[in-house]
């Protein structure tokens, strides 16, 4: 397990977050995972067919500040912009989202949504039967409580292809020692992870000045 050092980002991804207004990115004041993620992704961004994202931001229910937070202000997001961003990042992709508001009308012909709860293991059985591949990407932007994001781990990272990443966004603070050490998982996961993953984490606490700006990502080297 290591720090990554998080030089040398691409453009591209930061232009299109800044095009979408994602809280992802420095310029919006909220996250800086634009450098992590260009360095998960930069290489594979052609090969990659299929990608799950948990959690839409949807405004109209209040995520994300709501239809009249700061984001939606300053930035223009809209509820799944950043589902939009990656269709646009992984030309070659089908983008799968989850929440628990219903958005089909981001459905098109590379977006598909669900109305799913990532604590919960029959909405998530559900997603995985009717995607019916493996997955190259998962990412968590759901809910940040960190028994949610163990759980959505232990039964999603198995659909992962060989080496398909997972990404955990916005680790709380409490969590943060919990998720380096692999402590927050049952000892018999924390096994198989390390045995199966390897793990990198992108720690930018001090760059954007918020204590919750920590990332971790699994990548499936088995």
């Amino acid at each position: 397990m290591y720090k990554d050092n998080m030089e040398n980002t691409d453009n591209s991804l930061e232009d299109l977050a800044l095009k979408y207004g994602l809280d992802k990115c420095i310029h919006s004041g909220c996250h800086n995972y634009i450098p992590g993620y260009t360095k998960l992704f930069c290489n594979i961004k052609h090969d990659v067919e299929n990608v799950l994202e948990i959690g839409i931001g949807s405004l109209e229910n209040g995520q994300m500040g709501g239809l009249d937070g700061y984001l939606a202000n300053k930035t223009k997001y809209k509820t799944g912009n950043s589902l939009k961003c990656w269709e646009e990042y992984f030309p070659n992709a089908n983008i799968y989202g989850i929440d628990i508001y219903s958005h089909q009308e981001l459905n098109n012909n590379r977006i598909k949504t669900f109305v799913a709860d990532q604590n919960n293991i029959d909405d998530l059985k559900k997603v995985i039967i009717a995607i019916n591949n493996k997955l190259d990407i998962i990412i968590d932007d759901g809910s940040h409580k960190g028994e949610h994001q163990v759980f959505s781990f232990i039964y999603l990272n198995k659909y992962l292809k060989k080496n398909g990443i997972y990404v955990i966004e916005d680790i709380q603070p409490h969590n943060i020692d919990k998720f380096r050490d692999l402590s927050i998982f049952p000892k018999n996961i924390k096994e198989y992870i390390k045995s199966n993953f390897e793990v990198v984490y992108f720690d930018t606490r001090a760059t954007i000045g918020r204590i919750d700006d920590f990332m971790i990502a699994f990548k499936k080297i088995l």
